[in-house]
């Protein structure tokens, strides 16, 4: 089975002291060699041999029935919340600006749609005004739609026609641990800031900020209401903007092809050119040149010591395609270099870690049969180096 991006792998053959045997990782790059870049708890991307994981191919009995209780429970909380809504007519109601220019908070209109992504009497909400005084707003394949040369109308939204907020007490009472909210008195966090629920006891919620690295207690009366979906998605995402800085070296994680990602490719290697705007999107460029936009979810930040090895199975691959092979090829003839240390009987000769060289004879399925040019012997090898290929040798 080929390992790919995303995978779940299990190491069963340990070679690293920073996991265990049994250890569950997931998938963050695929080597040419068949190597992997993996993330265990959440944490940086660790470098894993082949020969130290196999792939787990599904979820776990216990994995299923927690994922089903947790959509259990979700699924009554979201019955229980419809069903207490009043009934009230949620239309908002808009007007129509004529007197000052169009701004980040306005809405755009359209009587005759200009692109099929655009639903014509629909307003859109406009995320960012550019250099040239254009708005720019999400269309309905939430892609970022520049107006420049169309014909619209701008709206400003007067009145959001909700039922009124219950009182303080009535929104604490349905909070619970699991559940977002948005501070409303100043205690020990700022007002308005979005904190987590992790923890309760008979007075307190325990919470986390979405905003910044900070925990604390809460008050569960008085203080609290719950945040909405929107305040949720804008304050995660300017705390995942905040791990990046201008030059990071990123892994594009998804979006490859799409809207102000056109030349790029899902798992490849971008720099940070500029911060978070105001459409909650940074600039970056490709290996190519190429430059575009991503949401911070959609990026990973490797390492400089990933990035220099990233680079350099770059420069190996192509040296591959360049004699007319796949990346990681290798065929009968081919004069090879490892190390000793990296065989099953070591070099008598050799001290571990110092280079050898030797013939490939043999392709399998997961190892090449090497003759070792240190004594002569044959032994089954997984991480070579290639010196000469075949077709270049001027013994032959």
């Amino acid at each position: 089975m080929t390992v790919k991006i995303g995978d779940k792998i299990r190491i069963v053959n340990c070679d690293d002291p920073r996991y265990e045997n049994g250890d569950i990782l997931i998938v963050s790059s695929v080597r040419s060699d068949g190597a992997v870049y993996a993330k265990l708890n959440g944490r940086q991307s660790i470098l894993v041999l082949r020969r130290e994981f196999e792939i787990v191919s599904e979820q776990s009995d216990s994995e299923r029935a927690e994922l089903k209780a947790r959509l259990a429970t979700i699924e009554e909380r979201i019955a229980a919340l419809e069903a207490a809504k009043p009934s009230v007519d949620p239309t908002p109601i808009y007007r129509k600006v004529t007197d000052r220019s169009p701004q980040v908070g306005d809405y755009v209109k359209y009587d005759d749609r200009p692109h099929e992504d655009i639903t014509a009497g629909k307003y859109y909400e406009i995320i960012e005004i550019d250099s040239s005084d254009d708005p720019h707003f999400i269309d309905e394949a939430g892609d970022k739609y520049d107006t420049a040369g169309d014909d619209f109308e701008v709206y400003e939204k007067v009145s959001d026609n909700q039922p009124a907020e219950p009182t303080l007490k009535e929104e604490n009472t349905a909070l619970r641990v699991g559940d977002y909210a948005k501070v409303i008195r100043e205690d020990k966090f700022e007002v308005g800031e979005i904190i987590e629920l992790v923890g309760v006891d008979s007075l307190h919620f325990e919470a986390k900020s979405l905003q910044r690295e900070y925990w604390h207690y809460a008050d569960k009366e008085g203080g609290l209401v719950p945040a909405t979906d929107e305040e949720v998605a804008e304050a995660k995402a300017k705390l995942a903007a905040s791990q990046f800085e201008v030059g990071d070296k990123v892994r594009l994680l998804s979006g490859a092809g799409e809207r102000y990602l056109y030349g790029f490719s899902d798992g490849s290697i971008c720099e940070i050119i500029r911060g978070l705007d105001s459409g909650g999107d940074l600039s970056l460029k490709n290996r190519e040149g190429i430059s575009g936009y991503a949401k911070p979810d959609q990026l990973e930040k490797i390492s400089d010591e990933e990035a220099q090895q990233i680079e350099a199975d770059h420069a190996i691959a192509a040296k591959f395609v360049e004699i007319g092979r796949k990346p990681g090829e290798f065929k009968a003839g081919d004069i090879v270099c490892f190390k000793a240390g990296d065989i099953v009987y070591g070099e008598l000769s050799r001290a571990p870690g110092e280079f050898i060289y030797g013939e490939v004879k043999d392709i399998g399925d997961a190892l090449l049969g090497i003759i070792s040019f240190a004594d002569g012997n044959y032994r089954g090898i997984n991480d070579v180096e290639l010196i000469t290929p075949v077709e270049r040798r001027f013994d032959r």
